[in-house]
């Protein structure tokens, strides 16, 4: 939806993300599967230089910290608990630019349900509305990534075939989130176009979703927001 939307502003940006969801190996034991699979693949890579490449095996000690490392990567953090607040259902109030700022503001209607797909690590966020009299659908996926240090989404919908991926950080108040990304624009040909959400919580019943056109420059990039109300 995003990126039908970005393409009818200034034939610009819409939500063309990607997502990585780390699937983490569990067990010593299949730790150091990997690691000398990794080895063995870079002995071939040597010997095709001709290079002396030898690889030992990690010792008990060195599974050990490597397991530690990763332990310490997996629990939730106090940046997960922050998106406990977007639990629940929403209705949703959208207004787009699509004639540029200074012109009116178009609006239309929507519902929200977010939830926690793995508890207290990925959140999902359900949509379905309207915009410019044409129904869509669309899905995301929240988290915080605690080796990068930063909050990481995703968005597929019914009105397109790409993923969109952002990433960002919580602001010092704790109730700004801003997110950044790129798109691909088919309608324009341009590739990795820059983009910006910001979430910005009001109260308790109340948050304000913002989509950013980076390529328009200037202090106004906005070309969408969208106002979540708890049901």
């Amino acid at each position: 939806m995003q990126r039908f939307i970005h393409s009818l502003f200034r034939a610009a940006p819409a939500l063309a993300l990607t997502a990585a969801i780390m699937t983490i190996m569990l067990g010593a034991t299949v730790l150091g599967t990997t690691l000398l699979a990794s080895a063995a693949l870079a002995g071939e890579v040597g010997s095709d230089r001709n290079d002396d490449f030898s690889f030992k095996a990690p010792s008990p000690e060195e599974m050990q910290e490597a397991m530690a490392a990763w332990q310490a990567t997996t629990p939730p953090s106090i940046y997960h608990e922050r998106l406990d607040y977007f639990v629940g259902e929403w209705d949703v109030t959208a207004k787009a630019w699509w004639g540029g700022s200074d012109a009116p503001a178009q609006e239309s209607t929507g519902k929200a349900t977010y939830k926690w797909l793995f508890p207290d690590k990925w959140l999902s966020h359900e949509y379905e509305g309207s915009m410019m009299g044409m129904d869509f659908k669309g899905f995301g996926l929240w988290g915080y990534d605690n080796y990068r240090r930063e909050y990481i989404s995703l968005w597929v919908d019914d009105m397109g075939t790409a993923m969109s991926t952002t990433s960002g950080r919580l602001d010092q108040t704790g109730k700004v989130i801003t997110l950044y990304g790129q798109m691909d624009e088919p309608m324009t040909g341009d590739l990795g176009k820059a983009i910006k959400y910001v979430y910005r919580i009001i109260d308790d019943n109340e948050h304000i979703f913002e989509i950013h056109d980076l390529a328009i420059g200037g202090d106004n990039t906005m070309v969408l927001e969208f106002t979540y109300t708890r049901k």
